[in-house]
């Protein structure tokens, strides 16, 4: 073999094949014209003002659609309702009639028809209370909520080892709001607005004149609007949302005996939450679930949740 065929190399593709790479990523279009570079680029022109308008043009659209549809169904239950008391109305009338056909003192009854309301169903949240309306409520001196609470007369709440905690915390605004605590945990006053016996035992429980119960965050709630800190009010209903899902949480932790990563993933949770709020309750006033959960969490915090720890801390 002469030194050239030693060295020879043959192809593996025909000469002057285009080989074209595997699409692995995504391919844009080229902007020039006719794919000459010299070419005027073509960009589609693209407004964002016009672009956010125009979405909240069509979400406006669907939030009336949506209220027109809960429009109708609230007041065909209100029909209902009506139809319901106008029927029980005409037996009464016509009980009274024969009653006093028969000689009896019945009076006739007038049948009203409950008017249907055409007003809009509306859900208003309400962050801060009026007189924190000009300024910002970070700046606001922290204080604890004082709502309307129905009196109690004497409740007895049956606590474990783990419970100790919280029942403190609420004692100590309870010291502020005429509510005695006395037994395991006491706050040295006399009931003026109504009394809470805390007693050792195996599980938790709670007695309420003839009401009892052995949920943690019922009792929690019914404590809580004792002493001003919680409402059953349908206007604090997106506040209670947020307040219920803490309850529920603080009661994992302690049905888990105060596990120390629970706790961790409840302090991860609420610094989460009150990088956006001032309040676990998402109102600028501290209420029932930082009262709660406060007594859990002492070093080593974030710094959403030390600044929180303070606010609390200040105004208890």
């Amino acid at each position: 073999h002469n030194m050239p065929s030693m060295y020879t190399l043959p192809l593996y593709f025909p000469q002057g094949m285009k080989v074209d790479p595997i699409g692995v990523m995504y391919s844009l279009d080229s902007y020039h014209e006719g794919g000459e570079s010299d070419a005027t680029p073509t960009i589609k022109e693209f407004d964002p003002i016009k672009q956010l308008e125009k979405e909240q043009g069509q979400l406006i659209k669907l939030l009336e659609a949506f209220n027109s549809r809960l429009d109708k169904h609230l007041s065909g239950l209100n029909r209902e309702t009506a139809s319901g008391k106008k029927k029980e109305d005409i037996k009464q009338g016509k009980a009274t009639s024969s009653g006093k056909q028969k000689g009896g003192r019945g009076n006739v009854v007038l049948l009203k028809c409950t008017p249907i309301s055409t007003a809009p169903w509306k859900i208003q949240e309400e962050k801060m209370p009026a007189e924190d309306k000009n300024g910002l409520s970070a700046c606001a001196a922290p204080t604890v909520i004082t709502l309307n609470r129905p009196k109690i007369n004497k409740a007895s709440i049956s606590v474990t080892p783990d419970d100790i905690f919280w029942v403190e915390s609420l004692a100590k605004v309870g010291s502020e709001r005429g509510v005695a605590f006395s037994g395991e945990v006491t706050n040295g006053i006399k009931a003026v607005n109504g009394e809470v016996v805390v007693n050792k035992g195996a599980s938790f429980s709670l007695s309420i004149d003839t009401f009892s119960s052995s949920d943690r965050v019922t009792a929690w709630k019914m404590i809580g609007a004792a002493l001003g800190v919680f409402s059953f009010e349908a206007e604090l209903a997106v506040q209670n949302t947020h307040i219920h899902r803490w309850l529920m949480r603080l009661d994992e932790v302690i049905e888990m005996k105060k596990n120390d990563n629970v706790v961790g993933l409840l302090l991860s949770s609420s610094s989460q939450f009150l990088s956006r709020f001032d309040s676990l309750s998402s109102h600028c006033h501290l209420s029932l679930p930082d009262l709660l959960i406060r007594p859990l969490f002492n070093s080593n915090l974030p710094n959403n949740v030390e600044l929180w720890v303070r606010r609390i801390d200040s105004a208890l």
